[in-house]
C-alpha cells in the first residue's frame, strides 16, 4: 500500500476512497468495525466521499448525513487506532417515534459540548434541542454528536441515526418537488 496516500497534500490530489486509508491507520478489530460500517453505508446507497485529509462525507441527495474521520491520526502506523463518526443534525425532525429509548440514551451520551475551538464565534457553545431534549448553552455549534471508536452497540445507534437522517432527507426532497 502506498504510504504517500497519507500525506494531506497527496490526499487533496488523489481524493482517496475510505477503503484505501482505513487499513493504514486502524488495527484489525477496529478496521473490521469501520469497514463493516462502510459496507452498511454502501448497501444503503450512501458511498462516503473524500472531504478533506482523513475525512469522508456521507451524503444523501446532496445533503450531509454524517462524517467519518480518522481521529487525531497524524502519521501512518502511529499506533493511534482511532476513528470517529460525527453528526451535525440534532435529530428533532419528527423523531419522537423513530428511536427507542436505548438509542436516544446512547445518542445523548455522545453530545459534543463546546471545547472553545480557535475559530468558533460561539465560544461557550449554543443552546440546542438534541433528540428531543433541550440543552442550555455549551453545545458545539459545529457538531452535535461525536462517536469515537464506536462499540457494536453504538454502531447500531449510529446506523439508526444515519437511516433516520436519510429518510428525512428523501421525504423532504419529495415535499420540495410537490410545492
Amino acid at each position: 500500500m502506498d504510504k504517500n496516500i497519507c500525506n494531506p497534500i497527496e490526499q487533496r490530489k488523489s481524493k482517496p476512497k475510505i477503503e484505501q486509508i482505513l487499513p493504514i491507520y486502524l488495527d484489525e478489530n477496529t478496521l473490521r468495525k469501520a469497514m463493516d460500517f462502510v459496507v452498511f453505508l454502501k448497501e444503503n446507497k450512501m458511498n462516503p466521499g473524500w472531504r478533506s485529509p482523513n475525512s469522508w462525507c456521507v451524503s444523501c441527495k446532496g445533503k450531509v448525513v454524517a462524517y467519518i474521520k480518522i481521529g487525531y491520526a497524524a502519521y501512518a502506523d502511529s499506533g493511534f487506532d482511532s476513528w470517529q463518526i460525527v453528526f451535525f443534525d440534532h435529530f428533532n425532525h419528527e423523531n419522537e417515534g423513530l428511536f427507542d429509548e436505548h438509542t436516544k440514551l446512547i445518542g445523548r451520551s455522545k453530545i459534543r459540548f463546546c471545547e472553545r475551538c480557535a475559530n468558533c464565534k460561539h465560544a461557550l457553545g449554543i443552546s440546542a434541542k438534541i433528540l428531543g431534549v433541550p440543552l442550555n448553552d455549551n453545545i458545539c455549534c459545529y457538531m452535535s454528536m461525536r462517536f469515537n471508536n464506536p462499540t457494536a452497540d453504538e454502531l447500531e445507534c449510529i446506523k439508526k441515526l444515519v437511516l433516520a437522517n436519510k429518510d428525512f432527507i428523501i421525504t423532504n426532497k419529495k415535499d420540495e418537488k410537490n410545492v
